[in-house]
Parts: structure tokens; C-alpha cells; sequence
């Protein structure tokens, strides 16, 4: 399923009470999300979108595949 993604400072200034219902949603992206929600109304409705995502097969989660060539693309921007 191909889709767009937004990262989480896109997010943020976006509104967590009007997170896109035809995007693609990370699941690092979700984390840091929760992490930085400011009262318990917002982490519910982080909580509701993170089910509506994962039940309409929308939630992207990184495998640890995904996480190692991540780090070496990160390694080869660094190093060159």
C-alpha cells in the first residue's frame, strides 16, 4: 500500500484534533506524538487514532530490518 506519511513536527503544527484520515501514520512518529501530548484528552485521542489506523491497516511500524538500514543511511550521511 503505497501512501504519505508526515513526520511528527508536520503533525504538531497540523493539530492533533485534525490528524488526515487518508494519510499513512508511523508508528515512531505516533510514539513521539504521545510522548509530547500536553493533557490526557489529546493522549485519548492519539490512543483512538492509533486504532483507527492500525484496523484500516494504515499504521506503519518499523521492522528492525527497517531500523538497521536506517542507521546506515544515517551512518553513510555522516561519513561522507
Amino acid at each position: 500500500m503505497a501512501g504519505i506519511v508526515f513526520d511528527t513536527n508536520i503533525l504538531i503544527a497540523y493539530q492533533y484534533n485534525r490528524l488526515p484520515k487518508n494519510r499513512m501514520m508511523s508508528a515512531v512518529v505516533l510514539q513521539e506524538m504521545v510522548a509530547g501530548a500536553a493533557d490526557r484528552s489529546i493522549l485519548r485521542k492519539l490512543e483512538l487514532a492509533k486504532k483507527e489506523y492500525e484496523k484500516e491497516g494504515r499504521l506503519l511500524v518499523p521492522t528492525g530490518e527497517d531500523w538497521l538500514q536506517a542507521g546506515k543511511i544515517l551512518n553513510s550521511l555522516l561519513n561522507n
